[in-house]
């Protein structure tokens, strides 16, 4: 009798009558098949026909350092900025997100639903995460400087401007620039609860800081400042680490000086194209 394929019935048929403690040449026989695929099932070298075939990784995937990618995901840097720094001179960002989470499924987040916003309509400011450290060049103190960021709800387009310090007057003087950048002024501004800008956070009626609220006046937009441990008031989730940084985190005494070299008052230039602006200032110096 010829041997039959193997199927998924035959195979948990082949499964049962091992627990039986049936003979292999009696299972064989019983199902068509040889003793050897008999004997391979029952030490685990054959697989169920529906299980999933284990894909070998592209040459690319042998190129990067995933240990270092997984420490800096772990970070918070956005996957797709760890794409830029380390694999885009490989492949599409599209097949190394789907080859990330094949190779670590566990580090998938759970899906959200987006929420939708009109152009024009939200824009969201925060500062990102840590200071950042920058060579004065004729004394060669290491100072440093604080990043202002923010996030279109519409575009995601990213501005940042990295000043001395969170005074008041850096963080109006951000907020005009953003508007400049932008090229409006979106009808909604959300700040997080920084002293610079919210005395008190309260969803419909935040009691903001005078000069704070006076700009807001001036320029013709409404501040909802975002309330603590409230993540669903800000729609673009984690801004402090949605700034790209990843490009620059290991290099940023030489890039602060190479700006300052350029122009001991501003220097600034794009980086990853129209996406995000950063600028350097030297304060008074």
């Amino acid at each position: 009798m010829a041997l039959r394929s193997m199927t998924v019935h035959r195979y948990e048929e082949i499964r049962r009558r091992l627990a039986e403690g049936r003979s292999l040449h009696e299972i064989a026989r019983a199902l068509s098949c040889s003793r050897c695929t008999v004997r391979e099932v029952r030490d685990g070298e054959r697989l169920s026909p529906d299980a999933p075939k284990l894909l070998a990784d592209p040459l690319w995937m042998t190129q990067l350092d995933w240990p270092t990618i997984i420490h800096d995901l772990g970070l918070g840097h956005p996957l797709k900025f760890l794409w830029e720094e380390k694999a885009k001179h490989l492949t599409t960002y599209s097949n190394f997100w789907k080859q990330f989470y094949r190779k670590f499924p566990q580090y998938r987040e759970a899906s959200v639903t987006a929420r939708a916003f009109e152009p024009g309509e939200r824009v969201e400011v925060d500062y990102a995460g840590d200071p950042i450290a920058w060579i004065h060049l004729p004394t060669g103190e290491i100072r440093k400087a604080w990043v202002f960021v923010a996030g279109l709800g519409f575009s995601q387009l990213l501005f940042a401007w990295a000043a001395e310090d969170m005074k008041s007057r850096n963080w109006l003087a951000s907020h005009r620039r953003m508007f400049a950048y932008y090229g409006g002024v979106p009808h909604v501004t959300v700040p997080d609860c920084l002293k610079q800008g919210v005395v008190k956070c309260h969803l419909y009626d935040p009691d903001l800081n005078p000069g704070y609220a006076q700009l807001a006046s001036h320029y013709g937009t409404a501040v909802v400042a975002a309330r603590p441990g409230h993540p669903k008031d800000k729609a673009i989730e984690k801004l402090d680490n949605a700034f790209p940084f990843v490009p620059l985190h290991r290099n940023l005494l030489s890039s602060a000086t190479e700006a300052y070299q350029s122009d001991r008052r501003v220097a600034g230039w794009m980086l990853g194209g129209s996406s995000w602006q950063i600028r350097w200032e030297s304060g008074r110096d």
